[in-house]
């Protein structure tokens, strides 16, 4: 898998992640630390993708 797909397939999970805690603990109660956490990386994973 070259870089580029990695990056994007990181993304795609943390966004699936966000949505689910999002729908679950809604949006003011859902931190990067447990988007993070959930989807198996670290803070700053989510902070070099978005």
């Amino acid at each position: 898998m070259s870089r580029k797909e990695s990056h994007a397939q990181t993304r795609e999970r943390l966004i699936a992640t966000a949505h689910r805690l999002f729908l679950t603990d809604g949006y003011n109660a859902t931190s990067l630390t447990a988007v993070a956490d959930e989807a198996g990386f670290t803070k700053g994973a989510v902070y070099s993708n978005f």
